[in-house]
């Protein structure tokens, strides 16, 4: 299969003329199509381990770069959960990336480590479900947490993903617990799972009225200005800025 991006960084970037790690695609499919913005999942296997704590990578091409939050890390390989946008100039290379075609990528080398706190709330916009899902799974494996909650923020039901492996979270781990949360679902839900709404001021503090402050970490995942009205809406809530997770 041909090789669908370049191999050398050639553009002014910290990581420029640094030698890319090589990756094939083993896997593509479609996890949403009636959404505005489908979502593609592709797995990758590398002859380089990436780490299971990895933040992110660049997934490069001959145009620049693009960060993605890389989920299932194993030593020979790892997955990507991408929004495609029309026009856009890594969607629209990804779109023709079949299994066999071989990507070139750079790890900047940038771990997640999580601070010590007794709960956390993980606040997922979207696509942000990819790095939340991935700081969920890790932290339940690390047992250290007593509580670990999880908002997943979408337009419609359409837009959702991996809903399956979030309720075997909580299945298996009494610790977890997460809400999916709807803002243009037209028809109310009985579902206790489902919040028709918004991450709004009202919805937040019911959620987390009864955490301590000093006690809880953060971890919100979406656009800039998703979080940062989401991480005031919470320090206004607490009367103390948030400390997050990383």
């Amino acid at each position: 299969r041909a090789t669908v991006s370049v191999l050398y960084c050639n553009y002014n970037t910290p990581e420029m003329g640094l030698l890319a790690s090589k990756c094939v695609a083993t896997e593509k499919r479609m996890l949403t199509n009636g959404s505005e913005f489908p979502i593609l999942y592709l797995r990758f296997k590398t002859s380089t381990p990436l780490a299971k704590d990895t933040k992110y990578i660049k997934l490069l091409n001959g145009c620049g770069a693009k960060s993605y939050s890389p989920m299932d890390a194993t030593e020979d390989g790892f997955s990507l959960a991408v929004k495609l946008y029309k026009g856009g100039k890594m969607s629209e290379m990804l779109r023709v990336v079949e299994v066999g075609d071989s990507l070139s990528y750079f790890d900047p080398g940038k771990k997640q480590v999580g601070k010590k706190g007794e709960s956390v709330g993980v606040l997922a916009m979207g696509i942000g479900i990819t790095s939340a899902l991935s700081a969920v799974e890790r932290e339940l494996a690390a047992r250290t947490r007593k509580k670990i909650v999880l908002l997943f923020a979408n337009r419609t039901k359409e837009d959702e993903v991996f809903l399956d492996r979030i309720a075997d979270l909580e299945h298996k781990h009494e610790n977890f617990s997460y809400v999916r949360v709807l803002s243009r679902e037209k028809q109310p839900s009985a579902d206790p799972h489902i919040h028709n709404g918004r991450l709004d001021k009202d919805f937040l503090e019911t959620t987390f009225r009864s955490w301590d402050p000093k006690a809880s970490l953060f971890h919100v995942v979406g656009s800039k200005p998703q979080i940062s009205s989401i991480k005031k809406l919470l320090g206004d809530f607490f009367h103390t800025p948030i400390t997050t997770l990383y």
